[in-house]
């Protein structure tokens, strides 16, 4: 990162944080924006994130106001109304500062529609460098290897002279929120207050999931050794494969997949005893509410994705080629080192934390 003295000078004006990626990047900003909050605490800070995102930034309690993105595809007339609340609702706040957190193009234009004094951004060598014109300051940072994606966010406010006070991700859930899920949980025959397990099968891409028929050894193995509930989490669109699942495993296997909002799902989260999945959004906002997580990787690298701490667990295949870093082997969308990992292999990474916690313990 380029070092330099610090220019920018923020009044009274709030701070806009544009963060338009998935849902894991959005949680993995959350440090950043405890910090800028931490360091203004009279200033408004403002974030701009996509639609499906947006409950979830209502929770953090470092955050003033939403403002989101929808690319939901509309007619023409409807686009422009659509277009028009969108700059107002972005205008609606007088900004000192606005910071983007993604080397796209959709954020820098909503940096520069916002009329901040100052915008901030990241240096885009290998994009249009009308984009980096957008910015009146750029941190000239590439993205390291190794580097965790939250620390790599983190280096924006860092060049404002913001030193990192906890590194992790931390998203409290509130109690009327908690009553909420306790009401869904109620529903389905389970009681909060008794330990219950999340799964989460799924990803937003197919070529970090597992084959179904592992996940189904899996719950059958852990409820040969615990009559522990075991609910299946996912999105609307997931819940017929969820359901599956669900069909073939044996114990208390409930599939609350599509059956929360995404607010809901972090009070979910946040209540269970353990969550067990793929690199998903749903193992950084389990790790963000608290919740110890087993989370199984296949190409991407837990060092810069997985949650940190001895609280959480990671598994991943022992190939050389792993982590590869690609959409599954060559691109393919198929990744070989998730099919060659056995549930033996899962099982035995996975005894010490799930054996303490809630499975007797046999002669294996």
């Amino acid at each position: 990162m380029r070092a330099r003295r610090n220019p920018i000078q923020v009044k009274h004006g709030a701070i806009l944080a544009i963060q338009l990626g998935d849902i894991g990047d959005v949680v993995l900003t959350l440090p950043a924006l405890r910090a800028l909050k931490k360091r203004f605490p009279r200033n408004r800070v403002v974030v701009c994130v996509r639609k499906k995102a947006s409950e979830l930034m209502a929770l953090c309690p470092d955050v003033d106001a939403v403002i989101t993105v929808d690319k939901t595809k509309r007619s023409l007339l409807s686009a422009i109304r659509y277009q028009l609340a969108f700059l107002s609702s972005l205008k609606s706040h007088r900004y000192d500062l606005s910071i983007d957190f993604r080397t796209g193009t959709r954020g820098a234009i909503a940096s520069l529609m916002a009329n901040a004094r100052y915008r901030l951004g990241f240096f885009e060598a290998e994009g249009k460098m009308w984009r980096n014109r957008i910015f009146t300051h750029l941190v000239h940072r590439d993205y390291q290897l190794g580097t965790h994606v939250a620390d790599y966010y983190f280096e924006l406010v860092k060049w404002l002279g913001i030193k990192p006070d906890k590194p992790d991700p931390v998203l409290p859930v509130p109690d009327p929120l908690k009553k909420r899920v306790t009401q869904l949980l109620n529903a389905e025959g389970i009681h909060p207050d008794n330990p219950f397990i999340v799964l989460q099968p799924f990803s937003l891409w197919q070529y970090k999931e597992l084959h179904p028929e592992k996940y189904v050894d899996m719950v059958n193995r852990i409820a040969g050794r615990s009559n522990i509930p075991i609910l299946l989490s996912g999105a609307p669109n997931e819940r017929h494969r969820a359901q599956e699942i669900a069909d073939r495993c044996t114990g208390q296997i409930i599939n609350m997949a599509g059956l929360t909002t995404i607010g809901e799902l972090a009070g979910l989260l946040s209540l269970a005893s353990l969550f067990i999945g793929v690199d998903s959004a749903g193992v950084h906002i389990a790790a963000a509410t608290g919740t110890p997580t087993v989370s199984i990787f296949g190409p991407s690298a837990p060092s810069s994705w997985a949650p940190r701490g001895n609280r959480h667990l990671v598994i991943q295949p022992e190939l050389a080629c792993v982590p590869c870093r690609r959409k599954g082997c060559d691109d393919s969308g198929v990744s070989r080192c998730l099919e060659a990992l056995s549930v033996d292999e899962i099982m035995d990474a996975a005894e010490p934390i799930l054996s303490k916690r809630f499975l007797a313990q046999t002669d294996r």
